[in-house]
């Protein structure tokens, strides 16, 4: 997973830095690429250092935060007409924000036709949220009404003999309620928050 960002810091003495601080944040357990570098000052003069933080190449940078911390602080130096200059900027660190469990890529409540119920692959969405992140659901839970709920392997409901049965037995106007959606991150190091459910309509 791969989170892109891009910061330049330290730029010349007497010339001033501004930043929305709400954005100054980085992500724990993916891959954020950042850029580091100072104005006028060539990319090999430059160093940067913190926790998790790592050069890939030029100003091009990597920073995988520790699990834990709340914030991490990259420090630069430069050396720029014989002279050493030094600043720091302070992040944030975040979790990846909780998704949206989804049927046939729609979240929430939705209505829908048997076949599509069975058929339809579930994901889960993460709105308002800019970076590209690869997803997969593994397992999830699904109640009929007036029946026992069942757990299904896998991203369809038709992966389930049971579950497809139970759906099958569903009416017209019944609320289906599909709950406990495992996912994966591909490349993620952390504990993926739990989506949120997904209630379906049937057509």
């Amino acid at each position: 997973v791969e989170v892109a960002q891009s910061f330049t810091t330290i730029p010349r003495p007497n010339e001033a830095v501004i930043s929305a601080d709400k954005m100054n944040v980085v992500y724990r357990g993916v891959v954020n690429p950042m850029t580091i570098s100072m104005p006028g000052v060539p990319d090999s003069q430059v160093t940067a250092s913190a926790p998790g933080l790592s050069r890939k190449s030029g100003p091009n940078y990597i920073m995988k935060p520790n699990v834990g911390s709340a914030e991490v602080t990259i420090n630069v130096t430069g050396t720029f007409e014989g002279q050493k200059f030094s600043s720091s900027k302070k992040f944030r660190v975040k979790d990846i924000p909780k998704p949206e469990g989804a049927i046939l890529r729609t979240t929430g409540a939705v209505k829908l036709a048997k076949a599509n119920i069975l058929a339809g692959e579930l994901s889960v969405a993460f709105n308002d949220f800019d970076f590209d992140l690869s997803t997969r659901v593994n397992s999830f839970r699904i109640l009929v009404p007036g029946q026992p709920s069942v757990v299904v392997q896998g991203n369809r409901v038709s992966a389930s003999a049971a579950a497809a049965a139970a759906v099958n037995r569903a009416k017209k106007g019944d609320i289906i309620q599909i709950s406990e959606i495992r996912y994966s991150v591909s490349g993620y190091s952390g504990t993926p928050k739990p989506a949120t459910p997904i209630s379906i309509e049937v057509l």
